[in-house]
């Protein structure tokens, strides 16, 4: 009973009486507007509403062109053409499932009615909300594309006022992977997310409950989104991050996840300085929340980045890359992505110093007397007292005849590398940059094969065990080594 008045074609269907089938069946909208007419049965007749402007008017049949008077009129309102109906969202995911607000005049339905939604050729039930919308679920298709819309009555499948509208099906965005995958609770952190099947239009990221769209989310193609974290404004450390291209009717539900990280501090490195122009020499650096992660890294100065060993909440390893001599700031990220506001300085010197270390690895268990030769006599006076650091521990200098120094490594609970300065012991100040000493898991030896040979010698020994490399390998035979 109600229309979009200017619109053509606009099915009406009469129910009533004594209907005829002949090709004189018409209806007649307000006083002089006659359309032929639909037989469908003796109670039940449709016809085309003409086009008229907003009002009501009365509906009439006859069965013989109007030649007898028509009678049993019933009011049929043409509203205006701005309460047209619109639909939000206007797309959705091929496999359905969508819910599809249909709003327009709230005098066409009422709250509570049962109505039928049809996408396409598929039909689904709707009813209407308080607010006097049409909430329909779209159905299942197997094709994407677009199908037009429209909302009928239930009972008379009378159109609703709806004119061109159409949804859009298309392929089902999937989420294949998140970098980082953390970042801190303050948020800020720029996501990439990778997938398939994104669009720009409706684009929106969601990370558990938090939704970002607007400025907050960027396209970059078919298959990447770049998304700026939220805030953590929940206890949950970790959530899935889901994407949207409807804004937000429909996420995907791959469950990719996204942690809210306390941010690395960085409280101290050890040693704070090195030579300059040397490429490698290893850095401790203290502080807190490290996360054993493979992005782990630290900075040094503005955009030197390189990767970082782990070895607990606040204690960490990287190698400073070559530079002059200067003073650089060095942060740490877990991400790869942020890094730390704390800083510390790390200086590189000048000093021509070339000392070297023999040997250079040594068992875990600690003892190995380690020496140091070509150290440059005028930095050092002669009663001042040097020691050598293990990456944190220190081990007494002894001074020998021919101008070396000998250090005794101290134990360490992990097989790794550490750094190596030799230092002044009242200022810790260091000679001239650093070096490296190697850690290792101690040599074991489980069986030797043959267990007996000659007095001469020369027999060739097999000998198994754990804990051998190539490096430095020796083998003794009571007092003597081969």
């Amino acid at each position: 009973s109600v229309g979009v008045s200017g619109a053509s074609d606009q099915v009406v269907t009469v129910m009533g009486e004594h209907f005829a089938r002949s090709a004189e069946l018409v209806c007649r909208f307000g006083l002089n507007e006659t359309v032929r007419a639909m037989y469908e049965s003796s109670s039940q007749v449709t016809c085309l509403a003409p086009p008229r402007g907003a009002g009501t008017v009365s509906v009439a049949v006859s069965n013989n062109g109007g030649a007898d008077a028509f009678t049993g009129q019933l009011l049929y309102q043409y509203s205006s053409a701005g309460s047209g109906w619109t639909l939000t969202p206007s797309k959705g995911p091929l496999t359905g499932g969508t819910a599809v607000t249909f709003r327009g005049s709230s005098d066409l339905v009422y709250p509570g009615q049962s109505l039928v939604c049809v996408f396409g050729t598929s039909a689904r039930g709707g009813q209407v909300n308080h607010q006097g919308d049409v909430v329909c679920i779209s159905p299942a298709v197997s094709m994407v594309g677009a199908v037009s819309v429209t909302v009928q009555t239930t009972e008379s499948r009378e159109v609703m006022g709806l004119v061109s509208l159409e949804f859009e099906y298309y392929a089902a965005t999937r989420v294949i992977g998140v970098f980082p995958s953390a970042g801190s609770p303050a948020g800020g952190s720029v996501v990439s997310v990778r997938g398939e099947f994104f669009e720009a239009d409706g684009l929106q990221c969601r990370f558990g409950i938090e939704t970002v769209s607007g400025e907050g989310v960027m396209m970059l193609s078919s298959s990447l989104v770049a998304c700026i974290a939220p805030a953590q404004l929940t206890d949950n450390r970790v959530v899935a991050v889901e994407i949207s291209i409807n804004d937000g009717s429909d996420f995907t539900s791959d469950g990719r996840q996204y942690a809210f990280e306390p941010e690395a501090t960085v409280t101290a490195l050890r040693p704070s300085q090195g030579l300059g122009g040397d490429e490698g020499s290893l850095v401790t650096v203290l502080g807190e929340n490290f996360e054993p992660s493979a992005t782990l890294s630290c900075r040094f100065g503005l955009n030197e980045i390189t990767g970082a060993q782990y070895m607990s909440s606040t204690m960490l390893s990287c190698r400073a890359p070559a530079r002059t001599a200067g003073t650089v700031a060095v942060s740490v990220s877990n991400n790869g992505e942020d890094f730390s506001i704390s800083t510390m300085r790390f200086t590189y010197t000048m000093s021509q110093t070339a000392w070297v270390i023999a040997p250079s690895l040594g068992p875990a268990k600690g003892g190995t007397l380690v020496t140091v030769t070509g150290v440059d006599a005028s930095e050092v006076s002669l009663d001042e007292v040097l020691v050598c650091v293990f990456g944190e521990e220190r081990s007494p200098a002894r001074h020998g005849e021919s101008g070396e120094y000998m250090c005794t490594t101290p134990v360490t609970d992990v097989a790794s590398s550490v750094s190596v300065t030799l230092a002044r012991s009242n200022s810790g100040l260091s000679l001239g940059g650093e070096r490296e000493f190697e850690y290792v898991t101690t040599p074991s030896v489980a069986e030797v094969w043959p267990v007996r040979g000659s007095i001469a010698g020369g027999t060739m020994v097999s000998v198994t065990g754990s804990g051998f490399r190539e490096a430095g390998l020796r083998c003794r035979f009571g007092g003597e080594e081969v």
